[in-house]
């Protein structure tokens, strides 16, 4: 009985994966984004991958920026920064998270910016879509304010009340919370 529902299940993702390599075909970059998300882990084809996370994040896909700015990052390609900052400024809460790391440790050819930092985590914690976000972004939020010297202090909280001003709230969609093709 096991084993049959197995088979059910590896022939709905397979018929899953068709449907969408058939709609990728058609330039689809939500479809291109789920192929990824759904069927290629980090070990699969990094071509292949790549390609699909390019394209479907050039076409406005925040879902696929994030993920080919983590993919980037692990070669520390310079792009990385470039496809966080554009899934960030967009509205996706895990690009914000991403890129608030990113200037909290100074890593992969980022400056340290703790001001930086805690204005990103503090736009992501805004807009976080699911309430598991919500405690590490708290957690990184107070460990950034308590490392941040007096006097940038106002600096932080000036720059988080400045992206929140200007980068809506975006809902989530299935690309992120930056659908293709639509007003962000």
């Amino acid at each position: 009985m096991q084993r049959q529902a197995a088979r059910a299940d590896d022939t709905s993702l397979d018929a899953l994966a068709a449907d969408l390599r058939a709609l990728i075909d058609k330039d689809d970059p939500t479809a291109a984004f789920l192929f990824v998300a759904m069927t290629m882990s980090e070990k699969s084809d990094r071509t292949l991958r790549r390609r699909l996370l390019l394209k479907s994040a050039s076409d406005g896909c925040a879902g696929a920026a994030t993920m080919l700015a983590m993919d980037l990052l692990e070669s520390d390609d310079p792009s990385a920064l470039m496809w966080a900052k554009s899934a960030a400024e967009s509205g996706d809460a895990s690009a914000q998270a991403l890129l608030a790391g990113l200037y909290r440790t100074g890593k992969h050819g980022i400056d340290r910016d703790l001001v930086e930092a805690f204005a990103w985590t503090k736009l992501a914690e805004r807009q976080a879509y699911a309430k598991a976000m919500l405690p590490p972004l708290q957690i990184a939020a107070l460990s950034i304010e308590q490392a941040l010297p007096p006097e940038d202090k106002a600096k932080a909280e000036a720059r988080a009340a400045s992206l929140a001003a200007s980068i809506k709230v975006a809902p989530y969609y299935l690309c992120g919370q930056a659908a293709p093709g639509r007003d962000r």
